[in-house]
């Protein structure tokens, strides 16, 4: 019928008496294979509810294009304003409506042979080549606008909205995932300023970010060694004057920060999920 296909065709020599020397031939047919292997790798990078490529292919997509010292490859970093919102609101279908709906205007914004992705969740990321931070925010200015077009979700009309962190990489940069990992933290520096905005990660917030990221990892071996201690303050009855109860106090002598304040250690537990273990310590 004219349709292509897809064969392997293997010679075999031979040799008969009373012959001589030939061959035999054979043709196999591996069109239906090719495309279920296709099909299974396809699954494996992408994401079956948007169809755009997972976390791992933009792992690898980022990791082939990354030079260290080189300059011109950008991050955009994408989370939903108020998604949980819609998923409690009008439901989980609701909001399987809206990722697919969003992953479309991504795409149909973006330039040609720019990467769309899905991080997890209500998360995008967004990879550009040969562009500067200028050019990078003129990006996530028009994503902005495309997905503040109303969409109707459960008879309900809602404009999405989104937090977007922007990273250009930079001569600090030396390994393909700190790109992408300073870009969530841009995202987080957009949400904590309110939301609805787009932030360029800075050098300081960086620092500071990467500094939080090593206090989480001491404070979980502080508390698998059990160096959070506990010291009890007396709690005295006002008409007896005699102590009835104490308050456990956890306090925190790091071995090279010194003593850590419960304000910043507890917050962190909090932030980071180690607060049951913390909790547990106790």
């Amino acid at each position: 019928d004219g349709e292509p296909r897809t064969t392997v065709i293997r010679f075999a020599h031979l040799f008969t008496p009373g012959v001589g020397a030939g061959f035999v031939g054979t043709i196999e047919d591996v069109t239906d294979r090719l495309a279920f292997e296709a099909q299974l790798e396809h699954q494996a990078n992408h994401d079956p509810l948007t169809g755009l490529p997972n976390r791992t292919k933009l792992a690898d997509y980022v990791a082939d294009r990354f030079v260290p010292g080189g300059s011109g490859l950008a991050c955009l970093f994408l989370d939903l304003d108020n998604f949980k919102v819609v998923n409690d609101s009008l439901g989980h279908a609701a909001g399987d409506e809206l990722l697919p709906e969003v992953a479309g205007r991504l795409r149909s914004t973006v330039r040609p042979g720019d990467l769309v992705a899905r991080f997890g969740g209500d998360e995008f990321v967004v990879v550009c080549e040969r562009v500067d931070e200028a050019g990078a925010v003129a990006l996530a200015e028009r994503i902005v606008t495309s997905l503040a077009s109303p969409v109707r979700l459960g008879g309900v009309e809602i404009r999405p909205h989104a937090s977007i962190g922007v990273t250009v990489q930079t001569a600090e940069h030396r390994q393909a995932d700190e790109l992408v990992r300073d870009c969530d933290i841009a995202m987080y520096q957009a949400k904590a300023g309110g939301k609805r905005r787009i932030t360029v990660l800075d050098h300081s917030s960086r620092a500071e970010a990467r500094e939080k990221l090593l206090l989480v990892a001491e404070l979980r071996d502080a508390i698998e060694r059990r160096e959070i201690a506990l010291y009890y303050q007396p709690i005295f009855s006002a008409d007896t004057r005699e102590a009835v109860a104490v308050e456990s106090l956890a306090r925190w002598e790091h071995r090279e920060r010194g003593t850590i304040s419960p304000a910043t250690f507890v917050a962190l537990a909090e932030e980071s999920g180690l607060i049951a273990s913390l909790g547990q310590l106790v």
